[in-house]
């Protein structure tokens, strides 16, 4: 089969990038086939049974061959990039593999064969046509990051309850009007994405005192109906273009917090305690409703980038802060 192989990458002029030795090709653990225009890639890849990583990202692939179960140690598959509308069903035998990528293709539907793969860490499924997740997806209690942004999720199951060590959630750019309360459950979480949603409330998230990034924007929020205080390593939230009209107090205990951002909104005022906000470097509160800035807003001695813009406030009255680097209506 690895003199088939050779023929194939001679036929297709590939000699450039991969090797056509024997030998070489028995042991090779890494193949790199990625960007090569591939339309079709064989059935005798299935001979490169020491394969770990396989590479075939920026190709036209419309299918991967059924011999792709017999790389029984392949932990790596990089497939983003091409023109996938299915999975072979033997990809479920694969169940060294810890890394998957599949990033923009033509799934529509997610392929529940995955679920088998237990040993996932990483799973990118981005910018795809998936409009839901099955319940099995559960049993993926290794994972570590995962990403379905840019797909057409109307609602999630509720799957994540035991993904005890999910760092990393991406679920912007779906249809999604709620999200499940396992989410609030994830107690390793540091980076939660939601922008682009259709969510106008939230389950409870106050689990997460290891949070350190929080995007809501573009969604339909009217405020925030949970004690966002409690995040305590919080450092990035972002709330712009929702609805809000009031931002909690307790939002001024978020002590490393050093990035916020609620442009578009409709506040009309500030927590009278902002000033707390003591490790802040950069404030968005472009295009609101506000007229003033509450007093406390001078104890914010290391804000380096501050964005006005687009209110009522008179620039003459902004309180000194001698670590200011930039404002927008100076």
């Amino acid at each position: 089969m690895y003199q088939e192989f050779i023929r194939w990458v001679k036929t297709n002029g590939f000699t450039s990038r991969v090797y056509t030795d024997i030998e070489v090709l028995k042991n090779t653990s890494t193949l790199d086939l990625s960007g090569l225009k591939i339309r079709e890639l064989p059935e005798c890849i299935g001979a490169f049974t020491n394969l770990s990583v396989l590479k075939l990202s920026n190709n036209r692939l419309k299918r991967l061959p059924s011999s792709i179960k017999e790389l029984k140690k392949l932990r790596n598959l990089q497939c983003e990039n091409n023109l996938l509308e299915e999975l072979p069903q033997g990809i479920s035998e694969l169940q060294n593999l810890v890394v998957l990528n599949l990033n923009g293709n033509r799934l529509q539907e997610f392929p529940t064969s995955l679920c088998e793969l237990k040993n996932l860490t990483r799973l990118t499924l981005s910018t795809n046509y998936i409009k839901e997740l099955p319940l099995q997806m559960k049993k993926l209690k290794k994972l570590l990051y995962v990403s379905f942004d840019t797909n057409y999720l109307q609602e999630l199951p509720d799957i994540f309850e035991d993904m005890h060590s999910l760092y990393f959630l991406d679920l912007s750019y779906n249809e999604l009007a709620s999200i499940p309360s396992s989410i609030g459950k994830i107690a390793e979480l540091e980076t939660l994405l939601l922008e682009g949603n259709k969510l106008s409330s939230l389950p409870s998230l106050e689990a997460h005192d290891m949070l350190i990034k929080l995007n809501l924007n573009n969604n339909n929020l009217t405020k925030l109906d949970f004690k966002v205080g409690r995040l305590e390593d919080l450092q990035i939230l972002t709330l712009d273009d929702n609805n809000i009209s009031h931002l909690p107090d307790c939002i001024c205990g978020l002590e490393r917090l050093n990035y916020l951002s609620i442009s578009g909104n409709k506040l009309q005022e500030l927590p009278f305690f902002i000033g707390d906000l003591e490790n802040l470097l950069e404030l968005d509160i472009e295009d609101n409703e506000l007229k003033e800035l509450p007093q406390s807003f001078e104890r914010l001695q290391k804000l380096k980038n501050l964005y006005l813009a687009d209110n009522q406030i008179d620039a003459q009255k902004l309180p000194p802060l001698k670590s200011l680097e930039f404002c927008d209506i100076l």
